[in-house]
């Protein structure tokens, strides 16, 4: 019955697999409604501020709470523009430029990668 049910599932399996990537990514984010709010958010990370601290005043409360932190999700868990600019960073660093979604702005950095 076992070989019966992975015969059967298997393909269904290796599509959403294909779908979604097998990349989960860790990360946290600053949401802001203007670019140029996002672009002195990205001056004050460049000049040493801390993220967990300017990331308490996001539009995004729920993350606001968690330093900004978004927890570990696929990059389909996101909004393109979001999850494309996620998946261009590498780990530990911050977007250069602001990411306009359909949210606002966003500031995003990546914390972790996991295969």
């Amino acid at each position: 019955v076992l070989d019966a049910q992975k015969r059967m599932f298997s393909p269904l399996y290796d599509k959403l697999k294909a779908q979604i990537g097998d990349k989960q990514y860790n990360a946290r984010h600053i949401l802001v409604k203007t670019e140029k709010e996002a672009k002195d958010i990205i001056a004050q990370l460049n000049k040493g501020a801390k993220f967990e601290k300017l990331a308490s005043k996001s539009l995004d409360t729920g993350s606001a709470a968690r330093g900004g932190e978004l927890g570990v999700n696929t990059p389909t868990a996101y909004v393109p523009p979001f999850s494309k600019a996620l998946t261009s960073l590498k780990k530990g660093e911050t977007t250069k430029t602001p990411v306009q979604t359909q949210f606002g702005y966003h500031v995003i950095q990546l914390l972790d990668v996991k295969p």
